[in-house]
């Protein structure tokens, strides 16, 4: 999933740094579109799907609380992060209460900005994964089955037997099986592979060591290696070195 941000700057030197302070592509950003017209970025927003908003707050002509206020009364779906050279309570109180992500004070070094992408990713992931659950929920027609795919995506790190399961949730064994081949195209147990996988993806990314994912998983540290990557091309710590990478 690639996302997508819009930075409002009235001014051009601060509007660059920004561009370039936060390291966009590690992590999964294409490169933001910047305005120094809040006007023009909110018919943008408008009109394009955009997941971040960042905007300073004091601005010729309206503000970036204005403009926050004027987003949030459209019920436009984005996260808010405010910039700003002023460390005023009542700003802060404000963007409390339109519910921003994050309030950053300038200047913003390269720890802070890697911080908050971290932090940024996680919630866009996060969100991303709950719709693609949904669909793939409304996507099955068998309730029993939906059930237990329910209860296997809420359970997978623990030990988990089809059979096992298929009695819990009164389906046949065989039928059971069969249902994830046709609708994923792979077993339960490389059904629980890949949650598995996707779940270590995110834990790298949040900052976790490769043993700790490992054991977190429930994995001799070898073979977690050798499950990375072949689903990923790369092994967990090559991952992390080059900033959270894979195919």
């Amino acid at each position: 999933m690639i996302y997508n941000a819009v930075i409002v700057e009235d001014e051009p030197w601060s509007l660059a740094n920004i561009k370039t302070i936060f390291p966009w592509s590690s992590y999964g950003f294409d490169t933001p579109v910047g305005f120094d017209n809040p006007h023009e970025a909110l018919e943008y927003i408008t009109a394009q799907r955009v997941d971040v908003l960042f905007t300073d707050i004091v601005m010729p002509d309206i503000t970036g609380l204005e403009l926050i206020k004027f987003i949030r009364e459209k019920n436009i779906d984005i996260k808010i992060i405010i910039i700003s050279g002023h460390a005023n309570f009542s700003f802060a109180q404000q963007a409390i209460n339109y519910g921003i992500f994050s309030y950053l004070l300038k200047p913003i070094d390269r720890r802070e900005a890697e911080n908050l992408m971290v932090k940024l990713k996680a919630a866009l992931d996060s969100e991303t994964d709950s719709d693609t659950a949904s669909k793939k929920y409304t996507d099955i027609s068998n309730p029993a089955f939906k059930q237990l795919l329910q209860f296997v995506d809420e359970n997978f790190n623990k030990k988990l037997k089809l059979n096992k399961l298929a009695e819990k949730f009164n389906i046949n064994e065989s039928y059971c099986s069969q249902l994830f081949k046709e609708h994923f195209g792979f077993g339960f147990t490389e059904y629980i592979t890949e949650l598995k996988m996707q779940e270590a993806v995110k834990l790298l990314g949040r900052g976790m060591y490769a043993a700790e994912v490992a054991d977190y998983l429930h994995y001799d540290y070898a073979y977690f290696n050798k499950l990375f990557k072949k689903r990923f091309g790369t092994t967990p710590r090559q991952y992390t070195a080059e900033g959270g990478s894979v195919k």
